[in-house]
């Protein structure tokens, strides 16, 4: 029997282990790689006990299994190593071999020929395996480094919040206790503090806002299918909370969606907010009608604000965390909104809705990514 070769080099070229009984097909498959010059770290063995202990040893990226082997089937390593990419090969066509080698999560099926006329095929299908791995592993570490980010961001976003949230409410609270000690006749230093109040509050309502940003990490949920209805009920209970009787939602259709549900949820409660404080002079909740239709590729929410009006000119800049820069007239939670629908692929815009009033419009796919 053939002694399995083992390659002890350390350098970072891809392990690929050939299980065959066979010597001379693992030689003409060692000679088709050395013509080629592929950067592959070629290893070999005659037997599944000898293929176990090599997988055990060494950090294997691609297994080539024969299927018929001294001490079995080749499809036993692929049931018992299922995370290893593999490559079943066999001396004759079978349609139920290939179709369990494929269920058992084999890259792909081989059919050996005397003449070697398989090799240039099975060359290619290794190439794209490993190309298809080497992909997997850099989104896979791109999404470690992202998440990381995101948790630094958080943590940072945190600190702001701890920082300066009680200075800005202190800012809010002076500006509103100097307009009230002062006469009616010093009407430009009423203003002047009627401008620290919004700005204090406005910058309360920024730090809170980043603080939210900051959590919405595209690694920290999964999309799964929930009904667009219940969404929107568990949002105007939580902005009831902070804003009672203020916001009076009405729904008109409801679908099953595919969606990051707590996301989601955090995009209308943005909505809700941003229209429960521009309610009615008169102190009347506003009325935001939500509804959502569906296509045969995308997904439209919309929700009508009854009581504000966004000019054309501020369209532009609704969704930006601190609108022209003014925080004593910056929106911040519309930031979510925006930041929700780019997370899903899609987009978030506003426009004319019912009698003129905004139209808040979150477009994603049916299949988010």
């Amino acid at each position: 029997m053939p002694e399995a070769s083992i390659d002890r080099s350390r350098d970072d070229r891809p392990v690929v282990l050939y299980v065959d009984d066979d010597s001379v097909d693992v030689a003409s498959v060692r000679r088709a790689i050395d013509r080629r010059g592929l950067p592959l770290d070629f290893r070999s063995a005659p037997d599944l006990a000898t293929a176990r202990r090599i997988l055990d040893e060494s950090e294997v990226a691609l297994m080539l299994v024969d299927q018929s082997l001294g001490d079995g089937r080749g499809i036993d390593l692929l049931k018992s190593m299922p995370g290893i990419a593999s490559i079943i090969l066999t001396g004759g066509g079978s349609e139920e071999l290939a179709a369990e080698a494929l269920r058992r999560g084999a890259a792909d099926y081989v059919v050996k020929r005397s003449d070697g006329s398989h090799l240039d095929g099975l060359l290619g299908s290794i190439m794209a395996t490993l190309g298809s791995l080497r992909a997997e592993r850099a989104r896979a570490e791109a999404a470690r480094d992202l998440a990381d980010a995101y948790r630094e961001l958080e943590v940072v976003t945190q600190g702001l919040d701890r920082a300066l949230s009680a200075p800005l409410q202190r800012l809010e609270e002076l500006g509103s206790r100097l307009r009230e000690q002062l006469p009616p006749q010093f009407e430009e230093a009423r203003a002047s503090t009627a401008e620290i109040e919004a700005i204090g509050r406005g910058g309360f309502e920024v730090v809170r806002q980043l603080t939210r940003l900051a959590t919405l990490n595209p690694s920290a949920e999964q999309s799964c299918r929930v009904e667009f209805s219940d969404v929107v009920r568990r949002a105007a209970r939580r902005i009831a909370i902070d804003y009672p009787d203020r916001v009076e939602v009405m729904l008109d259709a409801s679908h099953p969606i595919q969606a990051r549900p707590n996301q989601l949820q955090m995009a209308i409660e943005s909505v809700l907010e941003f229209a429960a404080k521009h309610r009615h002079p008169d102190g009347r909740p506003v009325s935001v009608l939500a509804t959502c239709e569906c296509d045969e590729d995308w997904v439209e929410m919309q929700f009508i604000d009854g009581g504000i009006d966004i000019g054309r000119i501020d369209r532009d800049e609704v969704f930006t965390i601190c609108g022209r820069g003014d925080l004593g007239s910056a929106t911040p939670e519309l930031a979510v909104f925006d930041r929700v629908a780019r997370l899903h692929g899609g987009t978030a815009r506003v426009d004319d809705g019912i009698d003129g009033f905004a139209c808040f419009r979150l477009r994603i796919p049916r299949s988010p990514r």
